[in-house]
C-alpha cells in the first residue's frame, strides 16, 4: 500500500476543469492547472499525480460532474462518486 495520500479536487465546467491538489497533513492545497474537459485529459492528469501516491478524488455531482463519473473508475482511486463515509 502506498503511504503518501494526495487529495485532488476537480472544479468542472463545460469546457475545462480546474485541478487542485493537497497532500496529506495540514499544508494548504495548491492550484495544479486547467485541463480540457475530456476523459483522456482527466486520466492523464490523474496518472501523472498518482504515480507514487494513493489518491482521493472529489468533484461536483452536478450535470458537468456526471461526465467525470461516467468516465469510469480511475486507476489510482476508489469508486467515483462515493466517499469513504458512504461505504458500509
Amino acid at each position: 500500500m502506498k503511504d503518501i495520500i494526495k487529495y485532488i479536487s476537480l472544479d468542472i465546467s463545460k469546457e475545462s476543469i480546474a485541478v487542485a491538489i493537497a497532500d496529506s497533513g495540514r499544508e494548504a492545497p495548491r492550484f495544479y492547472g486547467m485541463i480540457p474537459n475530456t476523459p483522456e485529459a482527466i486520466r492523464k492528469r490523474v496518472d501523472h499525480v498518482g504515480k507514487n501516491a494513493q489518491l482521493e478524488i472529489c468533484y461536483e455531482a452536478g450535470p458537468t460532474g456526471y461526465g467525470v463519473y461516467r468516465c469510469g473508475s480511475f486507476p489510482h482511486s476508489g469508486t467515483p462518486g462515493r466517499s469513504r463515509k458512504d461505504r458500509s
